[in-house]
């Protein structure tokens, strides 16, 4: 750097002096020449800000697990929309735009779902419950209204039926002695149990398709069951749903006890 400045002083060009000096073996450019000359500039507030919410969302996706090796978390399989309240949980000035940066500079792209299967073919002369829902899967309170299904799972010994619940001989009999009234839409209708079925379609999305909840193929039943069991638990504890206002379900249900539990204040 020193002979570049003697060279300037002299009145030559920085560029022939970095030609010439490549020539010889010495693979100094021009504009990095620049950048050591020029006075330290500071660190714009952006920068600095963009490293921080980086930093932030690398730490959120991934993890090291116990033999050491580095796997996606369930939050890994956030797009923009879920990944920016949840880093907002930390930084609550995150924009939008630092986190769709972050996002990018780390490969981060939200998990898609694939296209279903219709599964459920009624019997032509089985008994089916009235459908007392209607299509409506709102509810005044946790627990007033459960929906369930099951769909399969393909592994190496065959097809594992995973259940969320569903209509079977002894659960409807449980249902009974509970007094739960059990409700079924009609088949083939879209709307019928929409609701579980979009869980269903998360479920494989986010679980049984990628290696988050399992490393590796579903060879036997207690493969899909532990990966189930890890999933499930995110679910309900972890995981960030639109519809909650982005809360996790067990936020959303302490809160909802939490407005009819408030002890009376002093006036």
């Amino acid at each position: 750097m020193a002979f570049i400045n003697e060279m300037r002083a002299e009145g030559h060009a920085v560029e022939s002096v970095c030609r010439v000096l490549r020539e010889q073996g010495c693979q100094v450019a021009a504009r990095t020449y620049r950048a050591w000359s020029r006075p330290a500039q500071p660190v714009s507030a952006r920068t600095i800000s963009d490293a921080i919410v980086t930093d932030t969302v690398r730490d959120m996706a991934w993890t090291v697990d116990e033999s050491g090796c580095r796997r996606l978390t369930p939050e890994g399989l956030y797009g923009r929309r879920k990944m920016i309240p949840l880093v907002r949980r930390s930084i609550p000035e995150a924009t939008p735009g630092a986190v769709d940066r972050a996002m990018r500079s780390l490969g981060l792209q939200g998990v898609r779902r694939s296209k279903g299967i219709r599964t459920t073919i009624p019997a032509k002369d089985g008994r089916r419950a009235g459908d007392l829902l209607n299509r409506d899967f709102t509810a005044p309170a946790p627990n007033r209204t459960w929906v369930m299904d099951f769909t399969y799972v393909r592994a190496w010994t065959g097809f594992v039926y995973v259940a969320f619940e569903y209509t079977s001989i002894r659960f409807t009999e449980h249902l009974a002695l509970e007094g739960v009234r059990p409700s079924i839409g009609s088949v083939g209708d879209a709307y019928d149990n929409a609701l579980m079925e979009c869980v269903i379609g998360l479920f494989k999305t986010e679980c049984i398709r990628t290696t988050v909840f399992h490393a590796g193929a579903y060879r036997t039943v207690s493969d899909v069951e532990y990966a189930t069991a890890g999933w499930v638990d995110w679910y309900n504890n972890r995981r960030l749903h639109s519809t909650l206002d982005y809360l996790t379900p067990i936020e959303f249900e302490q809160a909802h006890y939490a407005t009819l539990n408030r002890e009376p204040q002093p006036a």
